[in-house]
């Protein structure tokens, strides 16, 4: 009984090359690059979205428009600062990986090796789990708008 088990441990007993670690290094650093340009994409947004739910009542002015009731504005900013905050963790995933995977190659430390692979394994998993939602929520969307005409 006790020989499958053995054979099963050594099958996940895996071995990390020369090869595969240079590629682990270098997805590390793209991997950090990723994260960093989603922190600045989403400050952008931040920034963007807050300027536009300030400006929103002197834009529709200008254009000749009547202004949007008080609560639009602050609507948007809401909705803005949600969304970014709820959208980081991708971000802050890649970069937590990217560094564990590193210090783990480079110290040939199994634990940070693992826990980097769950950062890894978090940050898709809970991109699904946004992207799905940002589905639904054009799917229901487009069904109200549909149900105006």
């Amino acid at each position: 009984m006790e020989q499958p088990d053995k054979q099963q441990s050594e099958i996940f007993d895996l071995e990390v090359d020369g090869f595969a670690k240079s590629t682990l290094l270098d997805m590390a650093n793209w991997t950090k690059y990723l994260g960093i340009l989603g922190f600045i994409l989403l400050a952008l947004f931040l920034v963007f979205g807050v300027l536009v739910g300030v400006f929103l009542p002197q834009i529709m002015e200008n254009m000749g428009g009547a202004p949007p009731p008080a609560s639009v504005p602050v609507k948007i900013i809401v909705f803005v600062i949600v969304w970014v905050a709820v959208s980081c963790y991708p971000s802050f995933a890649l970069i937590k990986y990217a560094v564990t995977i590193k210090a783990a190659i480079l110290s040939q430390n199994r634990a940070a090796f693992n826990q980097s692979i769950n950062y890894l394994k978090n940050m898709f998993r809970y991109t699904a789990v946004l992207l799905s939602l940002y589905i639904l929520f054009f799917i229901v969307n487009f069904a109200f708008s549909v149900g105006r005409l």
